[in-house]
């Protein structure tokens, strides 16, 4: 599973890093990094070929590695020159405005490495104004390409790790173009004590945190769990979760039940498409955009997409799942392999058949089963 990256750091600041002259461009070293998280905060300029400015807070206490590569980069000029690769926006089914530009990329490369994923024991969201790294593998960022958002973007989170906010030019950053360039990226420690805008509140803070190794091998010991949803209108959907064919994510759904995670909450998503029935929930935020604050890695095994199996939604990459999950109201063969199946209906197929957006779970409890009968979404084995 992926692992929350903890930095420990004790060397001392250097106000901001000499610039070797030995090329090529590498990551940030440990004392860099150390550097950047006792320094704190950042303010990076981004200047416009226009003259109009960005400017960027960077959150070096939460994001050191992710702060230190930028500043890194910032101070070698990098980024002087550089077009912004992508540029989109647009109205969601809310009607709030969603809106990025991402830059750092030339020619369709980065500086000739890619950056560590860095997870941070806060969470920082991709609000509106927020900056993060682009990232295309599982694991790793691209070593250079950045995100800014003007308008939310709730698809982003988990997937896109945030390490900074704009401090003033949304509107500059809202009309940039493809291809507009930035003149020059200037960056300089910075010492103010402005709230963090797009950091869940500190009471938030690792609400939630990923099932540790013993948790995962009890589960995996353990074998079967049953888990019961309990709808506010009395009806009842039974569930055995197999937790010798997937500790990990067993162990996580596990763990979030038991500390109430769910409750209250409903199936924000729900999907009728011949062929392609599921209804999706287990979102705090009730878009698809929300989690637990932390992701699982994404495990492979001998279940299926049948008729009342019980996955793990994500997003793009495989290992992005955290609390929301779906069950199938039909056969789903297409998304076999791709997505983590971790149990099946035993009892409320009917009920699954019933729900709707407006129902929410009253309750999802958990308990050790020592039920024998045969998993019915596993592959079929000749005899």
């Amino acid at each position: 599973m992926l692992i929350r990256i903890g930095i420990v750091l004790a060397l001392c600041m250097l106000p901001l890093f000499a610039l070797a002259e030995t090329p090529p461009l590498a990551p940030p070293t440990v004392q860099e990094v150390q550097a950047v998280q006792q320094q704190g905060r950042y303010l990076a300029t981004v200047t416009l070929e226009n003259g109009r400015t960005i400017e960027l807070v960077l959150e070096g206490k939460y994001m050191p590695y992710t702060v230190a590569n930028f500043v890194k980069l910032a101070q070698a000029d990098y980024y002087d020159g550089q077009e912004f690769f992508l540029a989109d926006g647009r109205k969601l089914a809310n009607g709030e405005e969603m809106g990025f530009i991402s830059g750092g990329d030339p020619s369709g490369g980065g500086p000739g490495y890619q950056l560590r994923m860095e997870f941070s024991p806060y969470l920082l969201q991709n609000l509106k104004g927020a900056v993060s790294m682009f990232r295309k593998s599982p694991l790793d960022c691209s070593g250079s390409q950045f995100v800014i958002t003007w308008g939310a973007v709730p698809m982003f989170d988990g997937a896109f790790p945030v390490f900074g906010w704009v401090k003033s030019g949304i509107e500059a950053a809202a009309a940039v173009q493809k291809g507009d360039k930035m003149t020059t990226v200037t960056v300089a420690p910075y010492a103010g004590a402005e709230e963090c805008p797009v950091l869940t509140p500190a009471a938030e803070v690792a609400a939630h945190t990923p099932p540790t190794m013993a948790e995962i091998d009890a589960v995996k010991k353990q074998g079967r769990y049953l888990a019961t949803i309990t709808f506010e209108n009395g009806k009842k959907i039974a569930i055995v979760l197999e937790g010798a064919e997937m500790p990990i994510t067993v162990a996580n759904f596990v763990k979030l039940a038991q500390a109430t995670y769910y409750d209250g909450l409903n199936f924000h998503r729900i999907v009728n498409d011949d062929g392609f029935q599921i209804i999706q929930g287990g979102d705090p935020a009730g878009n698809g955009g929300g989690g637990p604050g932390y992701m699982i890695r994404m495990e492979q095994s001998s279940l299926i997409h049948k008729q009342g199996a019980v996955a793990m939604a994500r997003q793009e990459d495989a290992d992005t799942a955290g609390s929301q999950f779906y069950i199938c109201r039909c056969d789903i063969p297409a998304l076999d392999g791709r997505y983590a199946v971790f149990g099946w209906v035993k009892e409320g197929l009917d009920v699954v058949g019933a729900v709707t957006t407006e129902d929410k779970m009253q309750s999802v409890t958990v308990v050790p089963y020592q039920g024998k009968e045969a998993c019915p979404v596993i592959i079929e084995r000749a005899q």
